[in-house]
């Protein structure tokens, strides 16, 4: 039969056992809720730059549309397609840079062949 103070002993050390399981848990817990609270930040964060480069780039299609539109008024089909899958913000810029100063629609229509 053990002695008090052993008894004593063992209990303490069960005690501090029980207490790092239950630190841990905690410890785990916590850390599993900060990394879901900065992973939810961070996916806010690039769902809402992806959505405004989509809306910029939506823009300068209209934009470009609208340009050619209002200039020529009849615009061939291709170069309208050709237009609003380009995902370049670059070459939508030198496209409308062109449009401006292009003098007729066979300007334009040689623009967009090349």
């Amino acid at each position: 039969m053990p002695t008090f103070q052993e008894a004593l002993a063992a209990s303490l050390r069960q005690g501090e056992l029980q207490g790092q399981q239950i630190g841990m848990q905690k410890g785990q817990q916590i850390g599993m809720q900060k990394g879901q609270q900065i992973g939810l930040q961070k996916g806010q964060q690039i769902g809402m730059q992806k959505g405004q480069q989509k809306g910029a780039l939506h823009n300068e299609h209209r934009i470009v549309l609208r340009q050619l539109q209002r200039k020529f008024n009849q615009i061939p089909d291709s170069i309208v397609q050709q237009i609003e899958t380009s995902s370049d913000l670059d070459q939508l810029d030198k496209w409308l840079d062109q449009i401006i100063v292009a003098k007729d629609l066979s300007d334009i229509v040689q623009i967009f062949k090349t």
